[in-house]
């Protein structure tokens, strides 16, 4: 009986440990602050992160600036500038991470440089709004996130390609047609996509959507000549009564005989629901 005791005192002390490890703290706010890089003509900012809440918009009058508020031990951010190349990293803490946890970003890009932004993050939620910046190229990886991606102004520059990474969590991308994207694509698993493609159509765009067990949606403007190519073995797909199948495809009211730029789409969700929306 004794031997029994003296083990899980052991097991408690080293939990306690463990626990205090990921221990909670007075919350720190550090600063962000990334100027314009001298002598480059365009810039790249990768963010890298795991659980948190982020706002992020265009405000900024340097390339990046805000703050970073936590309380858990191990969240120390990493801000590394090489030339044109910033790099702002955040590890996650040692141990069981409690409920009271705070890790809030708040981030201000500029919009006086074009730049491409990488971000990978974790299972957060995030509210992004990148109207009117300059990107080059946008790259998102996330896990079992809550995001929302919104473009209220057009991409002043030509973005080569936007690509999303998923995992099991819930994501809104509005006015991607702002992004002045060649090519879009989204690759993920279970969860829920919303995809609005309104926005000033300027030139032909792709966009390719390969989803597992999803829920999607897609958006698109009674204006806009789009085509849908369907593909996979969704589980239901719902069209408005607008769109028209042609060829097999769902076509927009704008689609047939159009002369300017038009959107191809194709879809494959492999177990998943889609919806066709026209707005």
């Amino acid at each position: 009986m004794s031997i029994r005791v003296v083990v899980l005192v052991t097991i408690t002390t080293v939990l306690a440990a463990a626990l205090a490890c990921a221990g909670s703290m007075e919350p720190v706010t550090a600063p962000v602050s990334v100027p314009y890089p001298d002598g480059f003509s365009q810039a790249s900012i990768e963010l890298d992160f795991g659980v948190a809440h982020i706002d992020a918009d265009a405000a900024g009058t340097q390339l990046v600036e805000g703050n970073i508020t936590y309380n858990t031990l191990g969240r120390e951010p990493e801000i590394t500038v090489s030339d044109d190349r910033v790099h702002i990293k955040q590890s996650g803490p040692a141990g069981v991470v409690g409920s009271g946890s705070i890790n809030n970003w708040v981030l201000h890009f500029g919009a006086e440089m074009p730049f491409s932004l990488e971000i990978e993050a974790g299972a957060y939620t995030g509210n992004w709004e990148l109207g009117g910046l300059p990107l080059t190229a946008l790259n998102v990886t996330e896990g079992a996130a809550s995001s929302t991606y919104s473009f209220s102004a057009a991409n002043p520059e030509a973005m080569a390609c936007l690509h999303i990474g998923a995992g099991a969590g819930s994501m809104r991308l509005l006015d991607v047609v702002n992004a002045n994207f060649e090519r879009l694509s989204y690759d993920g698993g279970a969860g829920s996509l919303v995809l609005d493609l309104g926005g000033e159509l300027v030139r032909d765009g792709v966009v390719d959507i390969d989803a597992g067990a999803a829920s999607v949606t897609v958006v698109v403007p009674e204006d806009t000549p789009a085509r849908v190519d369907i593909a996979g073995g969704a589980s239901s797909i719902e069209a408005d009564a607008g769109f028209e199948l042609l060829s097999g495809d769902y076509v927009t009211p704008a689609w047939t005989g159009h002369e300017g730029p038009g959107l191809e789409i194709q879809v494959n969700v492999v177990a998943g629901s889609l919806t066709l929306t026209l707005e």
